[in-house]
């Protein structure tokens, strides 16, 4: 492939792509954040596809299991799996900016810039090719702003006069379903692969740890959560580079790789939440657990919401408490990362307003028959999960614990949009709606994972019927259908 060339009349940019290509071991520092941003207005972008045949190999196995086994198997070694198929770079620096961790790479003089954020490469820019190959969970303009932040910390650029060597992994993510599967089961992935040594230190940004690994897995290895900064700071003072543990999970079938990783992962998940969870310290579960069914509700208060769920919701368990006087119901909505700040209890207070609505609804009147876990740690909600008789929740990121965890039948609700996509959500015994009885709202500036959707309250309702009628509970009258609207939200 051919060098890029600098348009003309632009030293600046001629410098810049002169460092990138390996002419020149010195960044000039002169208006370098606007240098970056004129450079970056000029390159290709490749999604999931190679420009070039020598590219093709890395593109195809970008973000993906195989390249973060081999991108641990290279750690002490200070090596990056080579992008262009020749011979192996070497990791050069590492900085944490904005959700990413950046990796200074050059191989064979050639130098890029990896981004790692969900997977272990989401995208890698190739300055002296004008190319950005992007493969996943990243836009540009994402990276265009990660990187003007970066060029306001030249001194990333300025280590190329030594290697650093491994300092430790990074692992989790701010949101539960990145962290659950792309990362944690990627941690699985290298730890079964035997590539997490016993003095590796695993690190996760404040945010961005649901428990700690140490303690919940019984690992060997520190886990500690610290800001960004204080974990750049570690990087420079100890002149080393951080790899950040994640690919990017497509599919977990039944006996698929992914699954059993998961599976494994969940196990130890159970047993530290039975060992570890104080959230029966006051009793409240052992009060719960006398209700039959418990019943598990999931609230979406921030995005992908069941635009009915507060009358829905309260018409589903009023109908239920008439066949079921014994019944208790646990609410569940956000979950909370190691020691939250303001933002996190912020939106736990808005799910708990939902849920207040809910309340007032209710023919159930004794609190010891209703549970909050908004805003409670994973390992919290995990021990209450297993209490659980059946749930109804969103399908995606709402259900994770009890259907995926928990293991426990329910039955899932989301967007005609996310129906065409639904991703690799673990489920063992959760039905659906069908789609004809949903109605997405309408914006087309929010993304699949955004868009709110409409269900009649009754759907749901039957829909849950045949979970309910598998459990031996004794019924006070007959469990039955409701009656239909007469037009279905989607025809």
């Amino acid at each position: 492939m051919n060098e890029a060339t600098a348009p003309a009349h632009h030293p600046e940019h001629q410098a810049w792509l002169d460092f990138f290509s390996g002419r020149n071991d010195e960044l000039p520092l002169a208006n370098l954040e606007e240098t970056a941003r004129e450079a970056l207005r000029h390159v290709q972008v490749c999604r999931g596809s190679a420009p070039s045949s020598e590219l093709v190999a890395f593109v195809d196995s970008a973000g993906s299991r195989n390249q973060l086994l081999s991108i641990a198997s290279l750690r002490e070694s200070g090596q990056f799996p080579s992008v262009y198929g020749s011979e192996n770079g070497y990791i050069i620096s590492s900085r944490l900016i904005q959700n990413w961790n950046l990796l200074l790479i050059e191989e064979q003089r050639r130098r890029m810039i990896v981004f790692q954020g969900v997977s272990c490469c989401d995208a890698i820019l190739i300055p002296s090719e004008q190319l950005l190959l992007i493969i996943c969970h990243i836009e540009k303009s994402m990276v265009v702003n990660s990187l003007a932040i970066l060029c306001r910390q030249p001194d990333f650029f300025q280590a190329t006069s030594r290697h650093r060597t491994f300092g430790g992994y990074l692992v989790g993510h701010s949101r539960p379903y990145h962290c659950l599967y792309d990362s944690l089961i990627g941690f699985e992935a290298i730890r079964t692969a035997n590539q997490l040594g016993d003095s590796d230190l695993l690190l996760s940004r404040q945010g961005e740890s649901f428990f700690r690994l140490d303690e919940c897995l019984e690992l060997k290895q520190k886990h500690l959560t610290l800001e960004s900064k204080d974990i750049n700071h570690h990087c420079d003072a100890n002149a080393v580079f951080l790899l950040y543990l994640g690919y990017w999970v497509k599919n977990a079938g039944n006996d698929s790789p992914n699954r059993r990783l998961a599976d494994k992962l969940d196990q130890q998940l159970v047993k530290a939440a039975r060992n570890q969870s104080t959230v029966d310290q006051h009793g409240g579960l052992t009060a719960l657990k006398q209700c039959r069914p418990l019943i598990w509700i999931g609230i979406t208060g921030q995005k992908r919401s069941w635009v009915e769920q507060v009358d829905g919701i309260a018409s589903i368990l009023n109908q239920l408490i008439e066949v079921y006087p014994s019944l208790g119901v646990v609410f569940d909505g956000w979950t909370s990362p190691i020691n939250p700040d303001h933002y996190h209890k912020r939106e736990a207070r808005n799910d708990d307003r939902v849920i207040s609505r809910i309340c007032r609804k209710l023919k159930v009147t004794k609190k010891n028959r209703i549970g909050v876990l908004a805003g409670l740690p994973l390992l919290d909600k995990i021990r209450v999960g297993l209490e659980i008789d059946a749930f109804i929740s969103n399908y995606t990121t709402g259900s994770m614990n009890v259907a995926r965890i928990c293991k426990r039948p329910g039955v899932g609700h989301m967007s005609q949009k996310m129906m065409a996509g639904p991703g690799p959500h673990i489920h063992f015994q959760t039905l659906k709606i069908e789609s004809k009885w949903v109605s997405d709202e309408h914006d087309p500036a929010k993304p699949t994972g955004y868009i709110n959707y409409s269900i009649p309250w009754q759907v749901v309702y039957n829909t849950f019927i045949p979970i309910l009628s598998s459990l031996d509970i004794p019924q006070a009258q007959p469990l039955k259908p409701v009656e239909l609207p007469a037009h279905p939200g989607n025809s």
